[in-house]
């Protein structure tokens, strides 16, 4: 998926599907029935991470922390420089969601085909339909002489191959580094995270095809460690950190450790069987995570060389506990109330047109909304940056609105041709491989599962 999309794109789901879904779909791996994942558990506390998630981007990219204050108050101002975890969280959340749909639909037929076309029909209509109106319907009408747009223009191949993880500033070739001066390539710096999840959804799905649940756990575990010692290496020897924070193979971490709690989820302990383990480990990470911010303070950054390298880990073991904490804590409790809240699902709901938009949106909206302005006019900095924040929001949500429902939603319908479908044989799902149903089965399909 792409970083704010679910894997189970749920909200497109039949409503008898959704009705049919059981609150937790993950318990056991014991051999059932291949299953139609156009029945896939739908989890509402799910949507409410994504939409934390976007919330702390949105709180990142449209906070400019002011130095006009000293002690508590500006520790507070600070805060949502560390926004910028919201992409850990976002990578995550896809680890989990496409590990799980994958894993589930193993034994489907067109299992690739499927996968990679409902991939294209949620994520490729904004991506491209966005970069189609840039590079292409743009000049058409008005053609842009600027050197800014120019250099932006002669590069475009990387936005459209999603590589620009590997050509952000300042690592990449001078027309990248433009961002420092000009606002032109601003206004999809942040495509990065795309591309990431993108080059996944590449290489995840065959791995995960041809491997059985052991060996995929393990894979994970080398994952994560292997990203964390590329990153230590690259602190080593002195190299860019920014660009540690952009390359896939420095963040595989977090999307291996969401993969990971997906498939320990399908084995006998179920999902709850987790929660004893990951208390723990949460509470030793979410720890380790306060204290290097209280350590770095202002300098909590993914530049930084401890955050870096450690806070990352930190970060996707933290962010693994918290979703596992989300998918088995009741509704009705305090914290399930709070994963549950409705304005966060709704927020999550947009998450995906809400990350590709409100990049794009960030030039005009710091032109004319600009938080000095806003400052001036309600005579206090800290209300001119809560302005600034809650207008350039909400202007990017109601793009976000208009774009899902003007646009992307039309090409969802489409799903209804790439469903997972069990074989015309009923085959258990099992590591060891398909089991032969016996002589005397029914042949009639399945029940659809959960």
């Amino acid at each position: 998926m792409n970083l704010v999309t679910s894997a189970t794109d749920s909200s497109s789901a039949p409503e008898p599907a959704k009705r049919a879904a059981a609150p937790l779909a993950f318990e056991s791996a014991a051999p059932g029935p291949v299953r139609k994942a156009g029945r896939s558990t739908h989890i509402p506390a799910l949507d409410g991470l994504r939409g934390l998630a976007i919330l702390l981007v949105l709180l990142f990219h449209f906070s400019i922390p002011t130095t006009n204050f000293t002690g508590l108050k500006r520790a507070i101002v600070h805060l949502p420089g560390a926004g910028w975890v919201g992409v850990d969280l976002f990578f995550v959340l896809s680890g989990f969601l496409i590990t799980s749909i994958l894993y589930d639909a193993k034994r489907t037929v067109g299992f690739f085909r499927n996968f990679y076309m409902r991939r294209v029909l949620r994520i490729f209509p904004l991506y491209y339909g966005v970069l189609f109106v840039a590079f292409v319907a743009v000049p058409l009408v008005r053609p842009i002489t600027s050197a800014t747009y120019q250099s932006l223009a002669s590069h475009q191949f990387w936005l459209w191959a999603y590589l620009t993880n590997y050509v952000q500033p300042p690592g990449g070739p001078d027309w990248v580094r433009r961002e420092y001066v000009e606002p032109g390539w601003s206004l999809f710096t942040h495509f990065w995270s795309l591309a990431v999840e993108e080059q996944f959804y590449l290489v995840w799905p065959a791995i995960v095809f041809f491997l059985n649940r052991r060996i995929l756990m393990a894979i994970c575990g080398v994952l994560m460690a292997a990203a964390l010692a590329i990153r230590v290496g690259r602190v080593v020897a002195h190299a860019d950190l920014q660009l540690s924070y952009y390359y896939t193979f420095c963040r595989m971490d977090a999307l291996a450790a969401g993969a990971l709690l997906a498939l320990a989820s399908r084995g006998a302990r179920g999902m709850h069987g987790l929660m004893k383990p990951a208390k723990w480990i949460g509470l030793a990470a979410g720890a380790g995570l306060l204290g290097l911010f209280v350590w770095k303070g202002e300098s909590f950054s993914f530049k930084d060389p401890m955050v870096n390298t450690a806070g990352f880990s930190l970060l996707a073991w933290f962010f693994a506990c918290v979703l596992l904490w989300a998918v088995v804590t009741p509704a009705a409790s305090v914290p399930g109330r709070f994963f549950n809240f409705s304005w966060l699902k709704f927020l999550g709901k947009y998450s995906y047109g809400l990350y590709v938009l409100h990049g794009l949106l960030h030039p005009a909206l710091d032109a004319y909304l600009p938080i000095d302005r806003l400052s001036r006019v309600l005579h206090s900095p800290v209300l001119g940056a809560a302005a600034h924040l809650f207008l350039a929001a909400g202007i990017s949500l109601l793009a976000a609105v208009a774009s899902w429902h003007l646009y992307e939603k039309h090409f969802l319908k489409l799903k209804r041709f790439f469903e997972y479908r069990s074989p015309t044989l009923t085959e258990p799902i099992n590591d060891a491989g398909p089991v032969p149903r016996p002589a005397a089965a029914s042949t009639s399909p399945p029940t659809p599962g959960v």
